[in-house]
């Protein structure tokens, strides 16, 4: 469960963490200010997930923008969050391919990790899943260096991700894929 140290030691979690939202929010604006803790930390309880994803499905897109600007640095710990992998999941299936592009650049340094976390793996794999542009195949592939690749080929959860590039990636792309390949093989 989410840590509740750096609020006050008065502090009573929201009704909210407890019940899913029944109310029909308008705006993204009226569901935040409706929830007592910060969104990131929200999104990693159960019911705040939930309440979420419920949300993405009427959400517009300036309110998607908006909603990965509030997230952006914080998408690493709810994409390997029990169940802020269920949101951001939701979320990526939502976005256009510019929202997805901030997404993916959002991880960059976290790529690894989130890759081979038991949850991020999913996340990551959703991501690889829904690019449908050869931005975002670039800059997915860029983060998968040599020494990436070769992390992610000895993890399990790693190994997922990998197999999930290879199945989708274009084959003019092949080729740098191909250079991991024989790198890792030089290890053997």
């Amino acid at each position: 469960y989410p840590s509740y140290k750096h609020l006050s030691p008065y502090y009573k979690p929201s009704k909210h963490l407890d019940k899913v939202i029944e109310d029909d929010f308008s705006s993204l604006d009226e569901l935040i200010e409706s929830i007592d803790i910060e969104l990131p930390e929200y999104i990693t309880t159960q019911n705040g997930s939930r309440n979420l994803q419920k949300y993405l499905d009427k959400i517009t897109p300036s309110e998607i923008t908006t909603l990965i600007h509030i997230l952006y640095n914080t998408f690493p710990t709810i994409m390997t969050d029990l169940y802020g992998n269920y949101f951001s999941q939701k979320l990526i299936q939502t976005c256009s391919q510019d929202q997805r592009i901030n997404i993916i650049k959002s991880i960059k340094d976290s790529f690894l990790s989130i890759s081979i976390d038991v949850y991020g793996t999913h996340s990551i794999q959703t991501l690889i899943e829904i690019k449908n542009t050869s931005i975002e195949e670039q800059i997915l592939l860029s983060y998968i260096t040599n020494t990436v690749f070769l992390e992610l080929s000895y993890d399990i959860n790693g190994t997922h991700v990998m197999q999930k590039m290879i199945s989708t990636i274009k084959e003019t792309n092949i080729e740098k894929i191909r250079g991991n390949v024989c790198y890792l093989l030089s290890f053997l």
